[in-house]
């Protein structure tokens, strides 16, 4: 059972390219952005489901952050609009495959995808030049603090906080993770996320 989300996430992304796939052959360039976002859309939904089969990173609730790559690669190779339409519908859809959409879990997720994207997008509008790495670095850090927030309105207590330091050094790994990861690859695809 494991693997499940895995092999439900390939043959998710596999029909979606499909439809994508007969809709672009049907309505030629019309549609091209509409059927970029579902690419983007489910490739994040994919990754977000892949990384749930994977054990926490060290620390319970740290993840990797594999589906903030595709965020990342919108924010600093595409557009600002479609990064936020993908990470919303990624929190929506994993949440619901994960069946934690109204739960604790799913607030974390929503809390965290939000004020990331937020922090995010205003250090890409004030520093242009930002590095992907960088960006990534305060988008992780930001993701963990909410995700932290929420778990105070859940559990009404505040020592959960003791565990953002060491949360804290861990976010930043991924966040570098992340960061490289949309670095190498943005340059080679900067062009399908921008026309």
């Amino acid at each position: 059972m494991r693997y499940q989300p895995i092999v439900f996430g390939t043959a998710f992304f596999l029909a979606l390219l499909l439809l994508i796939r007969v809709y672009a052959i049907t309505y030629p360039r019309k549609n091209l952005r509409v059927a970029r976002l579902g690419v983007l859309v489910a490739l994040s939904v994919i990754l977000g489901m892949v990384e749930t089969a994977i054990p926490d990173f060290i620390v319970p609730g740290v993840k990797i952050g594999f589906p903030n790559i595709v965020i990342l690669l919108l924010l600093c190779y595409g557009d600002k609009k479609e990064a936020l339409i993908v990470s919303l519908l990624r929190v929506l859809l994993v949440g619901l495959l994960r069946g934690n959409l109204l739960q604790m879990g799913g607030a974390m997720s929503f809390a965290g995808a939000l004020l990331s994207f937020l922090i995010m997008l205003l250090i890409r509008l004030i520093f242009q030049k930002a590095s992907p790495i960088i960006v990534s670095i305060f988008g992780s850090l930001v993701h963990g603090l909410a995700q932290l927030l929420v778990g105070v309105f859940f559990l009404g207590t505040w020592s959960i906080f003791l565990y953002y330091p060491m949360m804290g050094l861990l976010l930043i790994v991924t966040g570098i993770l992340s960061g490289f990861v949309t670095l190498v690859i943005g340059k080679r695809i900067q062009g399908f996320l921008k026309n």
